[in-house]
């Protein structure tokens, strides 16, 4: 091993790190934790420095150090990630070069909506496209040949996301033919009830033009017998 490589062993947040002293050094603010200027830093745990940081954070810096101050922005899931590993390194004394933004594209996303009357654009009316707005996309442009919208959506995204952005689109897809569904099923139980109660309605009026029919039968039976009765006394006086 050469005789200018010192081992040290960080303890960061409670995280632990080994790592080459020299590398620690490119960052001006552990080249002044080392220095002779200043007294020995506290060591814990058999030997570790430790230093009240953030353990994650702290990794992508130490890995920073290690990759000749270079980092690629894919690491990172958004860009307030980023921005913290920024302000972590800013800390250390460390400027990073990289922007975001270099690593940025456009993604965009078509729906298409049917609307029965189209009057104004109104994204309350569709689910789909507040969850499209709700997750930051912008309305880039719209084609409207009734009853169909051709809506496109666009958001600007880190390479490092396209993947997560497919799985949102086809989560999206998944939960609007889910929604779909639900409504077709809603619509053909209203359906089903409105021809039930249309079958239900019909044998009402049957049996009421049934019982009319049969109390029409009843009350001329009643109206028969009467004239028969009335005709029996007749004839008896006349004896």
């Amino acid at each position: 091993m050469s005789s200018d490589i010192e081992i040290v062993k960080l303890n960061v947040g409670g995280d632990v790190f080994i790592t080459n002293k020299n590398t620690l050094k490119q960052s001006p603010w552990f080249e002044t934790f080392f220095s002779d200027e200043f007294k020995e830093p506290e060591k814990i745990n058999g030997g570790q420095y430790f230093i009240d940081r953030d353990g994650y954070l702290f990794s992508l810096v130490l890995n920073y150090l290690r990759n000749g101050k270079t980092i690629k922005t894919s690491r990172f899931d958004k860009e307030s990630d980023f921005e913290q590993f920024k302000d972590e390194c800013d800390y250390f004394g460390l400027t990073v070069k990289e922007k975001w933004e270099s690593d940025m594209q456009w993604y965009y996303i078509m729906v298409t909506l049917t609307s029965s009357r189209y009057v104004r654009f109104d994204a309350n009316k569709f689910p789909k496209v507040q969850k499209l707005t709700n997750a930051g996309y912008k309305l880039m442009s719209m084609g409207v040949d009734p009853p169909i919208i051709n809506v496109i959506f666009g958001k600007k995204i880190n390479n490092s996301l396209v993947k997560l952005e497919e799985s949102f689109h086809e989560q999206l897809n998944r939960d609007e033919q889910h929604r779909r569904r639900n409504e077709q099923r809603r619509i053909d139980e209203q359906r089903r009830r409105d021809e039930q109660h249309r079958r239900d309605e019909q044998r009402r009026i049957i049996r009421d033009k049934q019982r009319i029919k049969n109390e029409q039968y009843r009350r001329n039976k009643q109206h028969r017998r009467r004239n028969i009765g009335a005709g029996s006394i007749s004839d008896e006086n006349k004896t």
